[in-house]
């Protein structure tokens, strides 16, 4: 039985990898970060730009800038302001060079604005406006789209079709995504996406 299971996992892989292949064999030159994204099963959000964004996690946070070096960590629960000015972030007393990541730890999730978020976000200065990018597991991604575009009260036939539609949807738009940095925005020119408040029980089954 356990070779069998792993037996199945080898192929699943070769298949992945073969369709990656035949991908760049069509010319297609994908950026680091939108194979790894395919290869994690991740989506990439846009969900909020403006010049001053609020920010805040349920768990420890770890602060990281564009080189992978962290910063000081976020304490679970602790808010607090991020700016852009002149492609430059300013987080407390740091000035830092275009990106900034904020990864909760032991499952938390993200709040910006005025939802939460499950995953990561990469926050990006450009110009003066920051421009706020959830990174997070595609089924994750799809209980939240499901939940904010049809009601709980759907059948679950229904809920599974919708399913459907949005994972391949996510799908393109990580082999062509709408920007150099995320793969679609979180309102109505792509899915709609709200974060964990559109996430319901029954969604889980699907």
């Amino acid at each position: 039985m356990h070779q069998k299971l792993k037996s199945k996992a080898r192929t699943k892989k070769q298949i992945h990898a073969t369709t990656l292949l035949q991908l760049l064999r069509l010319g297609l030159r994908l950026p680091t970060a939108v194979l790894e994204a395919i290869a994690q099963n991740v989506s990439s959000i846009a969900i909020a730009q403006a010049r001053t964004q609020g920010f805040a996690s349920s768990t420890e946070a770890n602060i990281i800038d564009g080189n992978r070096q962290s910063l000081e960590p976020l304490s679970p629960g602790q808010s607090f302001q991020v700016s852009a000015s002149n492609s430059t972030i300013l987080f407390q007393n740091w000035q830092i060079p275009s990106l900034l990541w904020i990864e909760p730890t032991d499952g938390g999730v993200v709040f910006v604005g005025n939802s939460w978020y499950r995953g990561k976000l990469l926050l990006i200065a450009q110009g003066n406006k920051l421009l706020a990018v959830n990174y997070v597991d595609l089924k994750q991604y799809l209980l939240s789209v499901v939940g904010s575009e049809m009601s709980a009260a759907a059948p679950m036939e229904a809920l599974k079709a919708q399913a459907v539609a949005a994972r391949s949807y996510a799908l393109v738009h990580t082999f062509r995504p709408a920007n150099g940095w995320f793969d679609v925005t979180s309102g109505e020119r792509h899915q709609a996406y709200k974060g964990i408040a559109t996430e319901y029980n029954k969604l889980i089954s699907i």
